[in-house]
């Protein structure tokens, strides 16, 4: 080493030292500034204590962190330096306990199991109600950053209510979630509240803590699902459904229509054949009067008399009659259709042969008694072919006679 370096660290040992701060000095600071002069080359020194190449002001200075610092205690712990009385356990300063083998210990500390320890207890018996003896057996009350008073017993207990919290020395009451919110909430003391989800069936999403809609206009929500609201049609009128749970309140119809359902719609007026009261077709009635002679109205609808049937008119045209138990039945003989107006006629095939007994549809011809064919359609009481052109009077006789086989067909089938 120069001159100039061994000056300095002569003159750091003749200086009044500990041993801890001479072994503290050569392994860290002083060789520090040992290696830092070297580094520094040229530059002088006089300290000869070098940190973060540059050189301390003091010789009894040491480098922490980088920067020149005193230490009185002469005890560095963690890159700090401890207070005096302190020593470095575990990588923490903590106050030194002062072994005394004989005679008090000096002011300021206190005898615990025959070791002297800076500070004023050694239990909590030692320390008034409500105090507690720390490890550094100093008698501290209670912690009003943690909410905590002097209760009744000469305990430390909490100042808060049920339900509150203790925060930045002052009891909270933690707020309860609101209607809207879900999620993770701040609940007004340093804390979070779980607020749960948003509720179903609703088309809601969370966002920010607050339920808010998912619909974006015009759309709304209906049974859980977002839904575009219809407009008024043409046509329609009133108040009618918007396909979204909603309603419309749609225009009035033009003069000569009335709104029925949601439509506008145009009322019928009395048809010919029609009575009474009957519907116009638009949720309405009319007013059709009365039936003529021989007629009766019924179910709204003039009716022959002879086809009334309780509340239904048999209908003509189907040669529909009433029987006697009042229902409408076909008036038409087996092997006859009818053609309308009431009127029945017989089937392909078939002739229509007229007799004292009434008229009857035969196959392929009006057979007489014998099964022969007659020329004429007209068969008297005893069963004899009619002459051609004769008819049945009012006892069944012939009235041109009747022909016998003369007049027969020349065949007959069937």
């Amino acid at each position: 080493m120069d001159d100039r370096t061994f000056d300095a660290l002569a003159r750091f040992v003749a200086a009044p030292r500990t041993r801890r701060q001479l072994v503290r000095a050569f392994g860290g600071s002083l060789l520090a500034g040992l290696v830092g002069s070297r580094r520094a080359g040229a530059a002088a020194c006089p300290s000869g204590v070098v940190c973060s190449d540059r050189c301390c002001p003091d010789a009894s200075d040491i480098c922490l962190g980088g920067q020149c610092t005193s230490c009185p205690s002469g005890v560095v712990c963690s890159d700090r330096c401890c207070a005096v009385g302190e020593s470095c356990q575990d990588g923490a300063c903590t106050a030194t306990a002062v072994p005394e083998p004989s005679g008090p210990c000096p002011p300021g500390s206190r005898e615990c199991d025959g070791v002297c320890y800076p500070g004023g207890c050694c239990t909590d018996a030692d320390c008034g109600p409500c105090l507690t003896c720390g490890a550094d057996h100093v008698c501290r009350g209670c912690d009003a950053a943690r909410c905590q008073t002097c209760g009744g017993t000469g305990t430390c207990v909490s100042s808060c209510t049920a339900g509150q919290v203790c925060q930045n020395g002052s009891c909270c009451t933690p707020a309860a979630c609101q209607p809207g919110q879900c999620g993770r909430v701040p609940d007004a003391c340093g804390g979070p509240l779980d607020c749960g989800n948003c509720p179903a069936g609703q088309c809601l999403i969370c966002a920010g803590g607050t339920c808010v809609q998912a619909c974006p206009a015009p759309q709304v929500c209906h049974d859980g699902l977002c839904c575009t609201p219809k407009t008024c049609q043409a046509g329609q009128c009133g108040r009618v459904p918007d396909g979204c749970g909603g309603t419309l309140t749609c225009d009035d119809c033009p003069p000569g229509q009335t709104c029925h359902q949601g439509s506008c719609c145009t009322p019928t007026t009395c048809r010919a054949g029609q009575c009474g009261r009957v519907a116009d077709d638009c949720g309405g009635t009319l007013d059709c009067g009365g039936c003529g002679d021989g007629e009766r109205c019924v179910g709204g609808t003039c009716c022959d008399v002879a086809h009334a049937c309780g509340a239904v008119c048999c209908d003509a045209d189907q040669c529909l009659s009433c029987n006697s138990a009042g229902t409408c039945v076909s008036r038409c003989l087996a092997d006859e259709h009818c053609i309308g107006s009431d009127t029945c006629a017989c089937d392909d095939g078939y002739v229509l042969c007229v007799t004292p007994f009434g008229p009857a549809c035969k196959f392929n011809c009006c057979p007489d008694r014998s099964g022969r064919c007659c020329a004429s359609a007209h068969i008297d009481a005893r069963g004899n072919c009619c002459c051609p052109g004769s008819k049945l009077d009012a006892s069944g006789e012939c009235t041109a006679g009747t022909c016998g086989v003369d007049c027969s067909a020349a065949k007959c089938v069937g």
